[in-house]
């Protein structure tokens, strides 16, 4: 008990409501639901900001020790998953169908961070100083090189 008073000393009032909530519902059996944890433990109405909140707090060590304890409880850990899934593999399924059950794990795998953050990146060119000089086709060739040398850079960035 001692450690979870700690634990939840360094999160804040919003995050700590946030964590019983996702607590609760993997403990409940219902369909976890980040984005509406959110809405209702910082009174947020926007959707959008709230599935990015619900990301960022499932992030923070504390939170995220507390829900994967809750899923450890209910015998949803790696090890675990990773059994249902070979079973799912190799097995008949009848009742519920393979599809429901593999989208479940992988929501539990997510839980647990084993899915890597998404790559992503920007990239801002501004053309038109150097275009807008330039003849036609000598537009048409600077831009296809440019496209060209970004697919070198995207492919490089990957």
């Amino acid at each position: 008990m001692e450690k979870k008073r700690k634990l939840d000393g360094k999160l804040t009032h919003s995050q700590r409501n946030f964590k019983n909530i996702i607590v609760k519902q993997v403990l409940s059996g219902k369909p976890v639901n980040g984005t509406r944890a959110i809405m209702e433990s910082y009174g947020t109405k926007n959707v959008k900001s709230a599935t990015v909140m619900a990301s960022q707090n499932l992030k923070i060590p504390n939170i995220r020790e507390a829900v994967e304890e809750a899923l450890r409880a209910k015998g949803l850990d790696a090890p675990t998953l990773a059994g249902e899934a070979k079973k799912l593999a190799t097995a008949k399924v009848e009742k519920v169908s393979a599809d429901v059950k593999l989208r479940a794990i992988q929501d539990i795998w997510k839980l647990l961070g084993a899915y890597p953050d998404r790559k992503t990146a920007h990239l801002n060119v501004n053309l038109s100083g150097k275009i807008k000089d330039l003849s036609y086709q000598d537009a048409k060739k600077t831009l296809l090189k440019m496209n060209e040398e970004s697919g070198v850079f995207i492919e490089e960035a990957e």
